[in-house]
C-alpha cells in the first residue's frame, strides 16, 4: 500500500533505516537460525522460537508504523 501511495505522489524518496528496523533484521535472522537449527539438528530452543516469533511480529509492526510516520511528515514538509 505505501509503495503505491509513494508511486502516485511523484515525490522523491530518501530514507535511512530506523533503529527498530535494524533490531527487526537481527530478530528475523535469529528466528531463521533457530528454525533451521531445530529442523536440521533437532535443537531444543528452550522456548526461544515463540519469543522470537512475537519479537519479529512486534518489531515489524513498530518499524512499519515508524516508516509511515516518517513518510507522512516528509509529505507535510514537501507540501
Amino acid at each position: 500500500g505505501a509503495l503505491l501511495l509513494y508511486a502516485m505522489s511523484n515525490q522523491s524518496l530518501s530514507m535511512t533505516p530506523l533503529w527498530i528496523s535494524k533490531i527487526n533484521t537481527v530478530a528475523q535472522l535469529a528466528l531463521a537460525a533457530i528454525v533451521l537449527a531445530r529442523a536440521a539438528l533437532f535443537f531444543d530452543d528452550g522456548g526461544a522460537l515463540e519469543i522470537l516469533i512475537y519479537l519479529v511480529a512486534a518489531t515489524t509492526f513498530v518499524s512499519g508504523i515508524g516508516y509511515l510516520v516518517r513518510w507522512i511528515r516528509g509529505m507535510a514538509v514537501d507540501a
